[in-house]
């Protein structure tokens, strides 16, 4: 996905550009191909997403086989030294970031004529989840922590719990796209609550395997297996022919 300006004659240099664009931050199709990553498709409704505009980082987590594929926005390319211009995030992306206003919306509505999928995003307030759903946008972004910032914590999550309960309510093709999740907790609660669909950071990524006790649990059975290694080595033929044995049995 990518940001750009919200001006209604932005559509026609997309346009012109999105047969040059080789790869997608959405799907993950081209950067599975180009890494040799396998593509999975699930059962599953989860989508999870890296917000992120380091090519470093999309490299590492495409590994990983767990995102869906990347966003990024005006402030994510500044710091990851991106250029923000439409020439360059075309050759990055297949879905446009617009926000929720009536350039914005106006510029979506010129886009959708045109087969380029939109996220709106910027969402703050219930009500916009039916401007998006009413443009055709494939994704609406409401800022989780920003809400909660402004909100209250408990608050911010209300809302964005009512904006899924009115997408699922309308049988909505589109999706909620959580986006400023500052922890694992977050999207634990919002999945609990029928949310399924995340964008968030390389940190908050680098959480869901941080888990102490895991790493625990795999440092006692590498050591136990080592050490049934050194206990079994000397016979592991005679053990083999008798598991080989038991199984034929």
């Amino acid at each position: 996905m990518l940001w750009v300006n919200a001006q209604p004659s932005v559509a026609g240099d997309l346009q012109h550009n999105k047969r040059d664009t080789p790869s997608a931050a959405m799907p993950l199709s081209a950067w599975h191909q180009q890494m040799g990553v396998q593509e999975y498709e699930g059962s599953t409704k989860l989508r999870m997403f890296l917000d992120s505009a380091s090519f470093k980082e999309h490299e590492k987590w495409a590994r990983m086989g767990i995102f869906y594929g990347f966003t990024t926005n005006p402030t994510i390319l500044k710091r990851d030294g991106v250029p923000c211009s439409v020439r360059c995030l075309t050759r990055m992306a297949r879905l446009v970031k617009l926000p929720c206003t009536m350039n914005g919306i106006q510029t979506a509505a010129l886009l959708r004529e045109k087969g380029v999928r939109t996220t709106i995003t910027g969402v703050y307030y219930p009500h916009q989840v039916l401007v998006a759903q009413s443009v055709g946008a494939s994704y609406v972004a409401p800022y989780l922590g920003r809400m909660g910032d402004v909100f209250g914590r408990e608050e911010g999550f209300n809302k964005v719990i009512e904006m899924q309960r009115m997408i699922d309510g309308c049988d909505s093709g589109m999706r909620s796209l959580v986006a400023s999740i500052r922890s694992t907790e977050d999207l634990v609660k919002m999945t609990a609550k029928g949310c399924n669909t995340y964008t968030f950071s390389p940190d908050v990524a680098a959480g869901l395997f941080d888990s102490p006790l895991t790493l625990r649990a795999t440092g006692q059975f590498e050591a136990d297996a080592q050490e049934n290694k050194d206990q079994f080595e000397d016979d592991v033929d005679e053990v083999e022919e008798e598991l080989r044995l038991t199984r034929s049995s």
